[in-house]
This record gives C-alpha cells, structure tokens and sequence, in this order.
C-alpha cells in the first residue's frame, strides 16, 4: 500500500471552499491529475455516485472509475475507486472550518500488487500533484 496526505488553510467562507472543490466542472481548475472524464461527466457529488475520470499519474495517462463511498455535506467527501491493473484506490477530502477559513485535507491511498513495484516512485509524484492541486485550490478560491 502506498498513501499520501496534504492540507491547505484556505481563507474563505467554508460553504465556498466546498461548493468548488466538490463541484466537478471546476477539477480541470485545480485538480493536478485530472484530464476530463470518460462518459458523462458528473454534475454533482452525491451518496453512491459513480463516474469515470482520466487522470495522469507518474506522467502516463490512466481511468479510474470512482464512487462516492462518504459523503457529509461540508465536512467530508470518500471516492473509492478501480485503476489500471486492477489497482484499488480511495480518495478522502475533509474540511474543517476555522474562524474565516476552511482547513482541507486530502488522503489518497493505493493498493494492490501493481503498486507495490512502484510505491516509492507512485508516493512521490502523488505526493507533488496533491500539493500543487491543493495551493491551486486555494488560489482559485482566495483570488
């Protein structure tokens, strides 16, 4: 298994830092790895939702097939998905609001075989994109 974490203080309503980062059409502005979605592009997450994004991770271009596993409004967000090779993967986004600010929290984890061979290298480049969405996130919001 290999995992990643990062947080960001974001300053600004909480309520407007989930609403962006929960609301799909706004990824390509802030999300690192995401380069669209297979099919019908989501609209809204939701309890149970399940879609199809193409990422790009370690510089190859992948699908993962997500569902939304967790949902509380303005608290938490948790994707499970399937990637190439079978690789098994969650996604967890926590926001915690705090006085005129909203601190969020990332953890993506990976598992299966296929991860194991390149866990080192996986952890780092996840680890990168992760920071550069979140500080990406948080200019899109405070500017």
């Amino acid at each position: 298994m290999a995992s990643v974490s990062a947080q960001v203080r974001i300053t600004a309503n909480p309520e407007t830092v989930w609403r962006v980062m929960t609301d799909p059409s706004q990824f390509s502005a802030w999300l690192d790895t995401h380069q669209g979605f297979v099919g019908e592009p989501p609209t809204a997450m939701a309890p149970g939702l399940a879609y199809g994004q193409r990422v790009k991770v370690m510089g190859m271009p992948a699908e993962v097939k997500w569902t939304v596993v967790g949902f509380e409004e303005q608290r938490r967000l948790v994707l499970e998905g399937v990637g190439p090779m079978g690789i098994a993967l969650s996604a967890t986004h926590e926001l915690q609001p705090e006085d005129d600010a909203a601190v969020v929290s990332v953890t993506y984890e990976f598992k299966g075989a296929a991860v194991f061979a390149v866990a080192g290298q996986l952890t780092r480049d996840v680890g990168e994109s992760v920071t550069k969405s979140l500080a990406a996130l948080k200019a899109l919001i405070e500017n």
